[in-house]
This record gives structure tokens, C-alpha cells and sequence, in this order.
């Protein structure tokens, strides 16, 4: 599993570069420039704040205004050591492929077999909406599967300290994760 998921991070990280390095996106750069703006000001002493524009004119504004993914600020540890777009893409990429350590233990876990548990992780890493949102700019929502995976393994490792760590970093990668944890709160609740 390790080696799908380096490979998938090398990959996906030289794809994101090369798109973004010839500003082949099949649009824009619109919401990586936001991240990347956000990035900066937050490592700067201005916690996620973004030009908006309408293309005309533009106004600061907070990136809680439009989406509540405090995960970025954890991503913008990283402008420390370098400030780049690029930063930000190749995170998101490792982030992704970080994610198949937490499946493979859960599908481990839940169907006993190495076998279905690394075709799992693979499942996951070819699908073409994962390859798709990890080439499509940067969105710090990246961080839910992550997440989401490690929260589902530490409830069927009965980790509870764990899991209540990794409910409260899903719920900053996204406002709309709040109903997804619900799910998971409903059917720890049924389950017993």
C-alpha cells in the first residue's frame, strides 16, 4: 500500500506542478489563488484573508465568509518553508496519499484480508473523481478523506481519545462534514 500511495503522490504532485507551471487548467486559477492569498495572509498575522473579486473591483474578505475549512490554516504552516502555490498542490496530493494508511487499516480491520484491504486503497486512489479533485486546483477539503478514514478506523479500533481528535479536524475541513459526522455519531449510537 505504501507504494501505490508514493507513487500516487509523486504523480499527482509532478501532474499538479506541470498543469499549474503551464497554466493548462481548462479555466483559471481562481480558487488556488484564493488559498494561495489566504495562505500568506494567515502566516502573516491575517488569518485567511483573500482579495474577492468580481473582476472589476476587489475587497477583503475572510475565507470564513465563503467556505468554514479551517484546515487551511494548518496547511499554511507550511508557506513557512515555502511560499508557493505549488506548496499547496503538492500538500494536497500527500494529503490524498496519506489517506490510504487509515483505509487499509479499517478495511484490514473489517473484512480481515490484506488482499481486499490494498484493493480498497487502490479503489480509491484510481477513482477517477479523487484523481479529478486532486488535479482540480487546490481545495482544502482534500483533507477529508484523511481524515474521515482515520475517524472510521479509530471507531472500529475503539480508540476513543483518537476519535474524538479526528472528529473535531473533520469537522474544520469542510462546514457540509457536520452532517457526515452526524452519520457516523447515528450509527455509533445504533451500533452500541
Amino acid at each position: 500500500v505504501a507504494g501505490i500511495a508514493i507513487a500516487h503522490v509523486a504523480s499527482f504532485a509532478r501532474l499538479s506542478y506541470f498543469q499549474f507551471a503551464s497554466y493548462d487548467n481548462g479555466s483559471s486559477f481562481y480558487d488556488l489563488a484564493r488559498y494561495d492569498q489566504a495562505a500568506w495572509n494567515t502566516i502573516h498575522g491575517r488569518l485567511l484573508m483573500f482579495t474577492d473579486s468580481d473582476g472589476h473591483t476587489g475587497r477583503t474578505m475572510c475565507r470564513l465568509g465563503t467556505h468554514v475549512d479551517l484546515i487551511h490554516v494548518f496547511f499554511s504552516l507550511f508557506y513557512l518553508l515555502h511560499s508557493s502555490p505549488v506548496t499547496l498542490l503538492t500538500l494536497q496530493s500527500l494529503v490524498i496519499g496519506l489517506a490510504t494508511w487509515p483505509l487499509y487499516r479499517f478495511t484490514k480491520i473489517v473484512s480481515d484480508s490484506d488482499t481486499m484491504a490494498f484493493a480498497v486503497c487502490l479503489a480509491f486512489l484510481m477513482h477517477p473523481g479523487i484523481q479529478q479533485g486532486n488535479l482540480a486546483q487546490f481545495h482544502a477539503v482534500c483533507a477529508a478523506p484523511l481524515c474521515l478514514f482515520a475517524l472510521f478506523y479509530t471507531l472500529e479500533a475503539k480508540r476513543w481519545r483518537a476519535f474524538w481528535i479526528l472528529l473535531a479536524l473533520t469537522l474544520i475541513c469542510k462546514e457540509n462534514l457536520a452532517l457526515t459526522t452526524c452519520a457516523v455519531g447515528i450509527w455509533l449510537f445504533m451500533k452500541g
